[in-house]
């Protein structure tokens, strides 16, 4: 991946964990400026766009469909719309191997956030579910993963 499109990704991406953990929310506006660049950085570099086209179709697609399950399993909310937005995006720029390795990353680092944010001055935001925890910070972390190996 091209430095103009891991700082594409990587430096919304660190916008998007400081919102979400102030406000477990991810504005739609980061969400379309990550997509935006994607789209004009991966014409000028010549990246593989059916790639990052596929890894965004099984990164959102299968977060929806999976959330969708849950949701109707459990009657519980399993993962926020920012959040599944975000992993399309993600899956734009790392494609569906690096997607889904970033995924599995961010799961690990989900568990780890589960046990720390509680302990911290962001457990309790207004407005938000009690016990629910951020997924950008672990969205990053993953990513930050798929790009080290």
């Amino acid at each position: 991946m091209s430095l103009a499109l891991t700082c594409s990704l990587m430096g919304p991406l660190a916008s998007a964990c400081v919102f979400d953990l102030r406000e477990r929310r991810i504005p739609n506006k980061l969400v379309l400026l990550m997509a935006v660049l994607w789209c004009i950085i991966s014409f000028a570099v010549r990246a593989p766009l059916i790639e990052g086209l596929m890894g965004a179709a099984v990164l959102g697609g299968g977060a929806i469909l999976l959330a969708y399950a849950f949701e109707r399993l459990t009657n519980r909310t399993a993962i926020g719309g920012g959040d599944i937005k975000l992993l399309a995006v993600i899956g734009l720029y790392l494609g569906t191997y690096g997607g889904l390795i970033c995924l599995l990353g961010a799961c690990v680092a989900a568990v780890m956030l589960a046990v720390i944010v509680p302990r911290t001055r962001f457990a309790h935001v207004p407005g938000s579910v009690p016990g629910q925890i951020p997924f950008a910070p672990a969205l990053f972390a993953g990513a930050a993963l798929c790009l080290a190996i």
